[in-house]
């Protein structure tokens, strides 16, 4: 019984193959799991914001607000003289531009006051 030179080098290449078939095969079952495991987290994330959006817009409900506004702070409408006393009594002066509609491609002129 011969063996053939080529008979081992195709015997040998068919080996490799099938092993590197192996690795591969391996390395996508990997990558599949580790995709379900990051798709398990973002499904867990999205609970989690639409349940602290629901908190937040229960949190934020003006009704809830104005109830607690009451009960903690102590509140009164603004009177005018409030108001008056944020406003300085010189204020600067304001210029007045004079504008004069430009044809297009013309040069503007410049208006005295």
């Amino acid at each position: 019984m011969k063996i053939r030179v080529r008979s081992l080098v195709l015997l040998g290449a068919a080996c490799m193959c099938g092993g590197l078939l192996m690795h591969i095969s391996q390395r996508v079952q990997e990558s599949q799991e580790s995709l379900k495991r990051l798709h398990a987290q973002m499904d867990a994330e999205r609970e989690s914001i639409i349940m602290l959006q629901a908190e937040w817009e229960a949190l934020n409900a003006p009704s809830r607000l104005e109830v607690l506004a009451k009960k903690y702070l102590d509140l009164k409408p603004a009177e005018t003289r409030m108001l008056r006393a944020q406003i300085p009594d010189s204020a600067p002066p304001v210029e007045i531009m004079q504008v004069q509609p430009v044809a297009i491609g013309v040069e503007p002129k410049a208006v005295q006051p």
